[in-house]
């Protein structure tokens, strides 16, 4: 009992003075959940003054999932450790498993504080944790993707509408960066003859805020442009429409990118 309760205190003491270092870039994609490291993640044990590194890997976390991986104990030489993920950790390894991160609906929060949104892919432990003086290093990009319209079609000429959503871009704001939104669309025809058009319609204005015309291609492609978003509450449409040819326009995935960069 009494050798159970110190390797417990030990290992409390050991994870209270860990830090998270290198990995190269590190990337996430919300959709299909992969996450990726270049490099290997290194975190030091403070008491046994060695490294342990967490190897560059790619794994697929889902929503709710930790990645954690399972500590050698006061390490003698620099150890290689190999990341799980789980929804649950292990209740067999109680005292030397390690949360590295968590996905929480479309970001991955990591231990110290730093957050890794969908779609970016950066050089994540080599920067200061997001918060405090500032949201990170100049140039940095932060980015959100919403979707509008997920796997719709049509073989009209008249604008079918695919999905609505309400935005004000104030919404979106954060100190210390500048933020300008794209329309992302990802889509294909079924003849190659076809010509297709997906648009953003600002409902609220009875204007265009963004087109995108898909000439030809009988395969998915993604297409993205530089969307008008304004600063009050409007309503905005995906709206998409045969323009040229017989056929059928397939819309996979459609809405909007928020970009927002460290000035």
């Amino acid at each position: 009992m009494v050798s159970g309760i110190d390797a417990s205190v030990f290992g409390t003491r050991e994870d209270r003075n860990l830090l998270m270092m290198a990995g190269g870039t590190v990337s996430f994609t919300a959709l299909s959940g992969l996450t990726s490291w270049t490099l290997p993640i290194e975190m030091n044990s403070a008491v046994s003054g060695f490294k342990w590194n967490v190897a560059a890997a790619n794994v697929n976390v889902q929503d709710g999932q930790y990645i954690f991986v399972r500590l050698a104990r006061n390490p003698i030489t620099n150890t290689t450790l190999a990341a799980e993920v789980a929804f649950l950790l292990p209740g067999n390894d109680p005292d030397n498993t390690l949360i590295l991160g968590l996905r929480n609906g479309n970001r991955i929060y990591w231990r110290d504080g730093r957050v890794l949104i969908d779609g970016q892919s950066l050089p994540l432990f080599s920067n200061p944790p997001s918060g405090g003086g500032g949201v990170g290093i100049s140039g940095q990009l932060w980015r959100e993707n919403v979707a509008i319209a997920i796997s719709d079609s049509t073989n009209s000429a008249t604008p079918k509408v695919m999905g609505t959503w309400g935005v004000d871009s104030d919404d979106y704001t954060l100190n210390g960066t500048t933020k300008n939104f794209e329309f992302c669309v990802i889509a294909s025809v079924d003849v190659g003859t076809v010509i297709g058009e997906v648009k953003l319609y600002n409902l609220t204005l009875a204007s265009d805020a963004a087109i995108l015309t898909f000439a030809g291609p009988t395969t998915p492609v993604k297409q993205v442009i530089s969307a008008t978003v304004t600063t009050s509450d409007h309503l905005y449409e995906v709206r998409a429409r045969i323009t040229a040819g017989v056929g059928t326009i397939y819309v996979q995935w459609a809405g909007l990118r928020i970009n927002n960069v460290v000035v």
